[in-house]
C-alpha cells in the first residue's frame, strides 16, 4: 500500500494561533488557497477555512484584525501520520466529509496536507 508520504504537500501554509485573522487572510490569499494549518509549536491545532472566515468572522460582526485566527478555527480537527496509508486517509475524508487533512509525523508535528485533490491524482 502507498504511505500518504507519497500523496501529501509538504511544507504546507500555516500560521501560529496567536495571528489575526486578518494576518490569516493575508497569507490565505499571498498563496491562492482556502484552508490554513493553525499551529501552536509546530503540532496543528486548527484548520481556518473559507467558511470559517464566512460564518464566524463576517457572519458574526467580527473585526479580522483584532479576532485571534484559533478563536475562529475549526478545533476538531482530524489529522493523519505520514506513513499512514492512503485509504485510510480516503476514508476519514469520505465519513467526516473533509477536503483537508493535516499531516504529522511521529512526534506530531507539521509535515505536510493532504487534500481530497491529492488523492485522487
Amino acid at each position: 500500500m502507498t504511505q500518504i508520504k507519497s500523496f501529501m504537500t509538504a511544507d504546507p501554509v500555516a500560521v501560529q494561533k496567536d495571528k489575526t485573522v486578518f494576518e490569516a487572510v493575508k497569507l490565505m490569499n499571498e498563496r491562492d488557497i482556502d484552508c490554513l494549518i493553525v499551529t501552536d509549536a509546530h503540532k496543528p491545532v486548527g484548520l481556518f477555512t473559507t467558511t470559517d472566515l464566512r460564518v464566524r468572522v463576517v457572519g458574526e460582526g467580527k473585526d479580522p484584525k483584532k479576532t485571534p485566527v484559533m478563536s475562529v478555527a475549526t478545533r476538531d480537527i482530524k489529522m493523519v501520520k505520514d506513513t499512514d496509508e492512503a485509504m485510510l486517509a480516503r476514508n476519514i475524508m469520505s465519513k467526516y466529509q473533509l477536503k483537508h487533512l493535516p499531516v504529522v509525523d511521529g512526534g506530531d508535528l507539521l509535515v505536510g496536507m493532504l487534500s481530497i485533490t491529492d488523492l485522487v491524482r
